[in-house]
């Protein structure tokens, strides 16, 4: 009997680690594979005065589809530093998000409060008449630091405790249903933005969140500043060096057949 319940033991905890190091081997895998892509050096990227929704961006069919994401919390002399999307907000607590993609396509970002109402937050036609081309390993602000509207510069929380839920799109390919670009624009020249997805659309895409993803975290980059490289490469739209700090949390689709993720992030305020 003792040598049963020594071998179920030893089968468990033998069970836990195996399963511990392929998790860990798979997150470092992800991370390798999403910064490998990263420039050597800089180079600054050509921006575009108008995006419409037949631009093809150039990337690679063979690309695994990749976003990095920063959660920053503003602090004094607005001064963005890493926090984790896991902690607790208050009211009056500031933040923006930062996204690095690994592949030439289009981003966007959808809000829910409570899983109500998903409005759309990105592409935003004050910026860049509703740009949301983004290029391979260039840093994005949602809400940008240089918005006209220095009120909007971050999603700042109200008295109103709820889960604040993000759903971000990249995909190879615009979302054909989605405005962007100069239809965005007239959109919300009609004083109807923020534009809203509806009911069967918003189904569509929410139900591929985490779909086929893998998913990479670090917890030991919690309170370091935004670098002065980073905020550069913001700024100059240029691609963020292989040296460079890399995002908080990592999602890579696991085949190239895929041509999107869906990532959620979840922010509590309480």
């Amino acid at each position: 009997m003792k040598r049963q319940v020594f071998l179920l033991v030893f089968f468990v905890l033998s069970t836990l680690l195996v399963n511990a190091q392929i998790q860990e081997d798979d997150e470092v895998g992800t991370r390798g594979s999403f910064l490998s892509t990263r420039p050597a050096v800089t180079s600054t990227v050509k921006s575009t005065k108008s995006i419409t929704k037949t631009t093809k961006p150039k990337t690679s069919s063979n690309s695994n589809v990749g976003l990095g994401y920063t959660l920053y919390l503003k602090g004094k002399n607005e001064n963005p530093t890493r926090v984790s999307p896991a902690q607790e907000f208050k009211e009056g607590d500031a933040i923006r998000l930062v996204f690095e993609p690994n592949i030439d396509g289009y981003l966007y970002v959808f809000h829910t409060e409570n899983d109500n109402n998903p409005t759309m937050i990105f592409p935003d036609a004050r910026l860049k008449r509703g740009d949301n081309l983004v290029q391979a390993h260039v840093p994005y602000e949602v809400p940008a630091s240089d918005d006209p509207d220095d009120s909007l510069r971050w999603f700042v929380f109200d008295e109103k405790s709820a889960t604040e839920k993000l759903y971000v799109v990249l995909s190879k390919t615009p979302l054909t249903e989605v405005p962007s670009g100069e239809q965005l624009v007239r959109y919300c020249e009609q004083k109807l933005c923020p534009w809203q997805p509806n009911e069967k659309l918003w189904q569509d895409i929410s139900s591929k969140a985490n779909q086929n993803v893998k998913v990479s975290k670090n917890a030991r980059d919690q309170g370091q500043a935004q670098s002065e490289g980073e905020k550069r490469s913001i700024k100059a739209l240029t691609a963020l060096e292989k040296k460079a700090a890399s995002p908080t949390v990592i999602y890579l689709s696991r085949s190239t057949e895929f041509n999107q993720i869906v990532t959620p992030i979840s922010l509590i305020h309480k």
